[in-house]
């Protein structure tokens, strides 16, 4: 936006009325009328865009459709835009080689780099790509040559033994295929010191199934119960999921509480995030109250996930506009379409493993209430 104040790309106005048109087929009114529509439209207007993961589903799709159309001289994006998206450029400029992983500021991965860099050069279009780097810190300057002259990366294994993943191995193999999948996984072969690694992810597949069978996913005999039939179907935070929704003690909590449990158990917390704590105070504590009724619900619920969800949740489930929404927090508006999405696919994962009809019911319900407006509008693109 500061650059649109400064320089304008496009010289002929066909082009300005293209994206104007583009822009007004695309986007709804409730959508034009947010701030940050009105700061893309200034941008757009001047042959400027930008694409990021806090831009609204709508807000990126325009952007990539401009640029795929080649009315956008200039973009501005996030890695994410080269993952995914066929968005070729003549020219690929990267204003540092450090990412924020979550945690820290680390160097760019070799494969992180070549997936951006691989974007520059238009097939049929340029005989040549053209790629830039600007390393934000001196001493990264041979950094930059060490990823960018060839990817060295070896290919690592994302095996995890979760309790998920044990429960599906009891139900689908006998011990001893269960015994040769522990001992020939990748995790396992692409490490030095492989018996070591053999004998540790045996340990812990030992201990996940003591655990399993001493909180009931497991009958004494080793056979998956009703409870573990559920979990064996939730693929993230599998036994707290379990412990609320297939043992009754949901029944405990209105719908409006289930779905700001569940916000709380999805929600990623971040150090800068924002939301506000007004009027929840006493509603916080007499949700916790109940919730330590069951010991591991209460232990393993990150209660500050908790109540940064509450306001906001209950704003958005009562009916409340998407703008009263943002002012509850400093979330974009991308990031609060993504919070709801993430809720009602973890819905839609419990109602699935489910055999509770009544869960099944309520559950039901609690989607129906924060599947609207802009929400309801990303999640039928998906579907």
């Amino acid at each position: 936006v500061k650059l649109s104040k400064q320089e304008d790309f496009i010289s002929d106005e066909s082009v300005r009325n293209r994206i104007l048109q583009a822009f007004h087929n695309l986007l709804s009114a409730e959508i034009q009328r947010l701030q940050s529509t009105k700061a893309l439209l200034i941008a757009l207007t001047h042959g400027i865009g930008f694409h990021h993961a806090g831009l609204l589903p709508q807000q990126r799709e325009l952007v990539e459709l401009l640029f795929s159309e080649r009315l956008l001289p200039v973009l501005f994006a996030t890695e994410t835009f080269s993952v995914g998206v066929n968005m070729p450029a003549k020219t690929v400029i990267l204003n540092g080689i450090r990412k924020f992983d979550g945690r820290r500021f680390r160097p760019l991965r070799s494969k992180e780099y070549f997936q951006m860099a691989g974007r520059a050069g238009r097939r049929g279009i340029d005989t040549v790509g053209f790629v830039i780097s600007i390393p934000d810190q001196i001493q990264l300057v041979e950094k930059i040559y060490q990823i960018s002259e060839a990817d060295r990366e070896p290919i690592l294994s994302q095996f995890q033994l979760s309790f998920n993943t044990v429960l599906n191995m009891l139900m689908l193999y006998s011990d001893e295929e269960i015994e040769m999948i522990l001992k020939k996984n990748f995790y396992v072969y692409h490490r030095k010191k492989q018996q070591h690694r053999q004998v540790r992810m045996k340990t812990s597949f030992t201990r996940k199934r003591k655990r399993l069978m001493k909180m009931g996913y497991l009958n004494p005999d080793g056979e998956i119960t009703e409870k573990g039939l559920f979990a064996r179907r939730i693929y993230y935070q599998e036994l707290l999921i379990s412990e609320l929704f297939a043992t009754g003690f949901y029944k405990r909590f209105s719908e409006l509480e289930l779905l700001q449990i569940i916000a709380g158990i999805v929600y990623e917390p971040k150090a800068k995030d924002h939301f506000s704590f007004k009027g929840i105070h006493k509603k916080y504590k007499q949700l916790t109250r109940r919730l330590s009724e069951n010991k591991y619900v209460y232990d393993h619920l990150n209660k500050l996930s908790l109540k940064r969800m509450m306001a906001i949740v209950e704003n958005w489930a009562m009916g409340g506009s998407f703008t009263l929404v943002l002012e509850l927090t400093n979330y974009q508006e991308g990031d609060v379409v993504r919070l709801f999405r993430r809720m009602i696919d973890m819905i839609q994962q419990i109602m699935h493993a489910s055999f509770d009809e009544d869960l099944k019911d309520t559950l039901g319900e609690c989607r129906r209430i924060i599947d609207h407006g802009l929400v309801s509008v990303e999640i039928n693109e998906l579907e």
